[in-house]
């Protein structure tokens, strides 16, 4: 019994690759996923410290949309638990300065918490 290829005498051809090593490495690492959320300047709306019940939250509010229109965009939050409210403040102006200069931000997520804040400097990869 002849296979499809047989009957339609296609030829297969195999193309090798060359792999490439790279002795850096790629900024930033991966894309995002769902349990980690890589951000910029562009998506971070706003940074809101709040207080819910004796608990100290930094939210982040999201937007994710069209690039051109902006009212049809998405918008979603993220909330990162801290420890006391200086914390959050601190924890505020580093994550707005460093987005400031144009670096993007890793937050690992499990549902809308932040579980880590990673500081994605290129500057610093060596």
């Amino acid at each position: 019994m002849k296979t499809f290829f047989q009957k339609r005498k296609l030829k297969i051809l195999f193309f090798i690759t060359p792999l490439y090593v790279f002795s850096k490495e790629i900024y930033p690492p991966i894309v995002s996923t769902y349990h980690l959320r890589i951000v910029n300047r562009r998506f971070v709306s706003h940074i809101v410290f709040e207080s819910i019940e004796n608990k100290k939250y930094l939210t982040i509010i999201l937007t994710h949309g069209p690039n051109y229109w902006a009212y049809k965009s998405n918008s979603y939050r993220l909330f990162y638990e801290c420890e006391t409210s200086k914390q959050c403040i601190d924890k505020a102006k580093q994550l707005d300065q460093f987005l400031q200069n144009g670096y993007n931000i890793a937050f690992y997520i499990k549902g809308d918490q932040i579980q880590k804040i990673i500081f994605l400097d290129p500057t610093k990869l060596d």
